[in-house]
């Protein structure tokens, strides 16, 4: 897992989450490496620094971003980044299936990890929260979500990925309702990449 600080130009817009899941030798005897995270974190970006867990900041691009709007579960960006360092990837499921997702129990513990606020919280991970919904692209938790950790990954309490946080607004009887405990569930993550 990765924090993703967010620059327009030499202005640094903020910060976000993101996890490594694959790599790919390059030419030069590096590795791309390629980070999930949300459309909303990148949004306005020129580039974005990414800083690793032992301390390393990488300089990376916006490789894919999303098709539409970032909102709701296609808010799924890709970040790219070269290095000659090897750092550890949690790969996509190959069994995703968006008619077939994946199915959670009601009550289920999961927990987030992500850069709450600051960098200097990176890979830090929330509180134990339980599943309270899911939909077909939505698992609503109670794991503490806060700014800074969207596009962190989400997991079971046995090491298991299963979404991406994100924030939605939703209307809901004409009020926005903004929904900070959510993760888009990981077959829609994997089809979108």
């Amino acid at each position: 897992t990765v924090s993703i600080i967010i620059y327009h130009m030499e202005f640094k817009l903020g910060i976000g989450s993101g996890m490594i899941y694959d790599k790919e030798e390059t030419d030069n005897d590096t590795y791309y490496y390629y980070v999930v995270t949300n459309q909303h974190v990148v949004d306005d970006a020129t580039h974005v620094k990414i800083k690793m867990n032992n301390g390393n900041i990488e300089l990376g691009d916006v490789y894919a971003p999303a098709n539409t709007q970032s909102s709701g579960y296609e808010d799924i960006a890709v970040v790219r980044f070269e290095s000659s360092e090897t750092y550890k990837i949690i790969p996509m499921p190959e069994n995703t299936n968006i008619f077939s997702p994946l199915k959670l129990t009601i009550g289920q513990k999961v927990f987030g990890i992500g850069s709450p606020v600051d960098v200097a919280y990176a890979n830090n991970v929330s509180d134990v929260g339980i599943v309270t919904k899911q939909t077909a692209n939505f698992i609503v938790h109670t794991a503490n979500i806060n700014p800074g950790n969207s596009g962190g990954p989400l997991f079971t309490m046995d090491g298991k990925f299963i979404g991406i946080n994100t924030q939605r607004l939703e209307v809901i009887n004409g009020e926005v309702v903004e929904g900070i405990a959510e993760s888009i569930i990981v077959d829609r993550v994997a089809y979108l990449i």
